[in-house]
């Protein structure tokens, strides 16, 4: 009989946010909550806050929840990564300690893990398309997918350690997952609720923590969204595909207002040169400039 806390287990990587946490917790471990009894990992990145203090108090009445703590803050990124190898279930869901989460459909959610996916995609929509670059984007979402834990090999977690500049370290398994069409599946109604206010408008997510950000390497430094999103396409291998990711970026990026111009062509090759010397990235962002428009069809 299927019995979903034997099959999945939520992970969730924290830093000072205590109250966050608090909220997700509350979500998850609730009455009516039909993961209450599933494994919880909760992976701390050597809070000074209250969060060992909360957690430490929770685990006495719900032993189901584990806390692992870092010694010392090594990085949202490489948090990430070790979240990932953690996973221990047949199922791991990696979630972010500030989202929402509505299981009124969660029995669909139990439907499709008995499928088989290698990735069961759970939240909602910013842009309304169901097209495959649309649907990859959203898996830029910590929360949005469901994966699969026998596809997480010693070649994906070095990949997405190596991809923590690139901002998306989950993306080395989702663009595994792709390239060797692996089964996704789509639920047709939300579990993860994706917010629209921004919690880090500074682009600082991936340096919290650091004392001195004069110290920070510059390709971590200097990254934002859209080069790290460019940049980690690299891992596709289908390069069609590749280039409507491009365009499908653009929908979410935030780009000078005069995109015609040689000074933006210019200042986005400066960036790119200052961040990685990359040609690649860089004729991924003449493209996007262009604004060529590529049209596709989810799978």
């Amino acid at each position: 009989m299927f019995n979903i806390k034997d099959y999945l287990e939520i992970i969730i990587p924290t830093y000072n946010r205590k109250k966050d946490l608090e909220n997700a917790l509350k979500q998850f471990l609730s009455p009516d909550s039909p993961v209450r009894s599933c494994l919880i990992t909760i992976l701390d990145n050597a809070s000074n806050d209250d969060t060992e203090t909360f957690v430490t108090q929770l685990i006495s009445t719900h032993p189901n929840i584990q806390y692992k703590r870092h010694k010392i803050n090594i990085g949202m990124g490489a948090n990430i990564c070790a979240a990932m190898a953690l996973a221990s279930k047949p199922y791991y869901w990696l979630v972010g300690d500030d989202d929402s989460y509505d299981f009124t459909h969660w029995n669909l959610v139990e439907k499709y893990l008995q499928q088989d996916p290698d990735c069961l995609i759970v939240t909602n929509f910013i842009v309304k398309d169901y097209s495959a670059p649309a649907l990859i984007n959203h898996l830029g979402l910590l929360s949005a997918g469901i994966y699969k834990t026998a596809n997480i090999t010693p070649e994906i977690i070095q990949n997405a350690y190596a991809n923590i500049v690139n901002m998306f370290p989950h993306f080395a398994l989702i663009t595994h997952l792709i390239n060797e069409h692996k089964k996704f599946i789509v639920m047709p109604n939300a579990i993860t609720i994706w917010g629209t206010n921004n919690p880090d408008p500074q682009g600082k997510a991936y340096i919290r923590g650091c004392n001195n950000e004069s110290k920070i390497c510059p390709r971590l430094k200097y990254m934002w969204l859209s080069p790290a999103w460019y940049n980690i396409l690299q891992m596709l291998k289908d390069s069609k595909l590749k280039s409507k990711l491009i365009n499908e970026g653009y929908k979410y990026s935030d780009p000078p207002t005069d995109t015609t111009s040689r000074k933006c062509i210019k200042e986005f090759c400066k960036t790119n040169s200052l961040l990685f010397n990359n040609y690649y990235a860089m004729m991924l962002f003449l493209h996007l400039i262009s604004k060529i428009n590529y049209g596709y069809s989810f799978m």
